[in-house]
């Protein structure tokens, strides 16, 4: 009876789907509703973790009849039949007291958001966008709401990689997968979003390479060689910065200290061999070949290049807040905005497409004050996970809090190239980094306290 609950939450999002499909979708939806039924009365973790890739992966929504929905629409309807479930039974009030700061930070985002939105009238574009602000609240609450043992997060985090794993070693076999598909729900010619899973994978992989015993390190291990070859393949600069940025984030931190003795030297070895190899088979060094291309523009500055386009778009995201310091000048009103803020800018010349840099969008649509929410969002965050560092006196003990550092690095990173806040899964990631540093041993149970020490107190 214990995965019954596990099991309804799915069984009743889709068949409420299957209420708003056409009859030729509701056969294919019926399908669906079982196997995530099956799914998530045999393991509850591995769905919120497929929930966690469908969710990075995708860059349209799924079409029912009519309608696009996007992942994390039928997660969140999902969250809610479970938390209505658990929140019913003794578990309930530590279930929502451990998910309750990641919440209150994605609440707070929101709130500045619509007090921002109602101080210069709130248009149809912010509407839209604020409409999106229960979906962030779900997704920072999820991982510690769900997660409440090391095993259940360990799962979660162990499927992205392997996800991420499995997409990567099918665009290494199959390139023109992801070429020459372009209106499904998962794949598209853009390949940016597909190189920042992947670029997530090989972080967490190297980090599980790095403290977790056999044979799951050497299974980390492959997984990062493999990842590290595909994300090569896709010549994203912006999704190699972000992983190196949470790679480097993780060696520097005092987790390469408790490391065993020589891991690293091996890693470095088994890169260079396994890059040796890869490169004597023809495809590979073809597609490594155009990514060497690519990666040749990464200090290019002139006027067409995208550095000097988001140095720019830095550059009105100043002159925007110099006029609305505090709340900005609403959420999605950028665009708008920026033309009226882009003399002298010849990159912005045609306007604004996007921001592609998160911390310019915040502090231009949200000011100072919603780019301070995501300041202390995650200095809390790092701020756990390093006194779960220093409490390590092992590899398993510096393991979780270690994979929470990679994550936290690899989002701030990729804020720098791409706009996150308004996504659901830069506060999934907020939220399963936080839980990160907050399950200690193998023995603590997330919202119960050890013996000596309140719940809410250091926890």
């Amino acid at each position: 009876m214990r995965g019954l609950r596990w099991t309804l939450p799915p069984i009743a999002g889709l068949a409420g789907g299957a209420l708003v499909a056409i009859p030729g979708g509701a056969g294919a939806l019926a399908a669906g509703g079982l196997a995530a039924a099956l799914l998530g009365l045999l393991a509850p973790a591995l769905a919120l973790a497929l929930y966690g890739c469908g969710n990075a992966l995708s860059v349209r929504g799924v079409p029912i009849g009519g309608l696009s929905f996007a992942p994390e629409t039928i997660f969140l309807l999902w969250l809610l039949l479970v938390g209505l479930l658990r929140a019913a039974g003794p578990e309930g009030s530590g279930a929502i007291r451990a998910a309750r700061a990641p919440a209150l930070f994605a609440l707070g985002f929101a709130a500045v958001g619509l007090v921002s939105a109602l101080s210069g009238g709130i248009e149809a574009s912010e509407g839209r966008i604020l409409l999106h602000s229960p979906v962030w609240i779900a997704n920072a609450a999820a991982v510690p709401f769900l997660c409440r043992d090391r095993r259940a997060l360990l799962t979660v985090l162990g499927a992205l990689v392997a996800a991420a794993g499995a997409a990567g070693l099918a665009s290494l076999l199959a390139p023109g997968l992801f070429t020459n598909v372009q209106e499904g729900s998962l794949l598209s010619d853009y390949r940016n979003p597909f190189a920042h899973f992947l670029g997530l994978g090989l972080v967490l992989s190297a980090s599980l390479y790095l403290l977790a015993e056999a044979p799951v390190r050497w299974m980390a291990g492959g997984a990062s060689l493999l990842l590290f070859a595909a994300l090569v393949a896709t010549g994203s600069r912006g999704g190699w910065a972000a992983a190196a940025a949470g790679l480097l984030a993780v060696l520097l931190s005092r987790a390469r200290a408790l490391a065993p003795r020589g891991t690293l030297c091996g890693a470095v070895a088994a890169a260079l061999l396994a890059s040796t190899l890869a490169l004597s088979s023809d495809p590979v060094r073809m597609e490594a070949d155009r990514a060497a291309d690519r990666f040749q523009t990464i200090f290019d500055w002139n006027r067409r290049s995208s550095n000097r386009y988001r140095q720019q778009v830095a550059v009105a995201s100043l002159r925007i807040a110099a006029e609305h310091p505090v709340l900005g000048a609403g959420p999605g009103r950028f665009r708008a905005e920026a033309d009226r803020h882009r003399g002298g800018l010849g990159a912005l010349r045609r306007g604004v497409s996007s921001t592609d840099n998160e911390y310019a969008r915040t502090l231009g649509e949200l000011g100072l004050l919603g780019l301070g929410v995501l300041g202390l969002a995650g200095f809390a965050v790092a701020r756990r996970l390093r006194r779960g560092l220093r409490a390590a006196t092992g590899p398993a003990q510096a393991l979780l809090p270690a994979l929470g550092v990679g994550l936290l690095a690899h989002a701030a990173a990729l804020a720098v190239f791409e706009d996150l806040a308004y996504a659901s899964s830069l506060w999934f990631t907020l939220g399963a980094a936080w839980t990160c540093g907050s399950l200690g041993p193998a023995d603590v149970v997330l919202g119960v306290a050890p013996r000596g020490e309140s719940a809410g107190g250091g926890r």
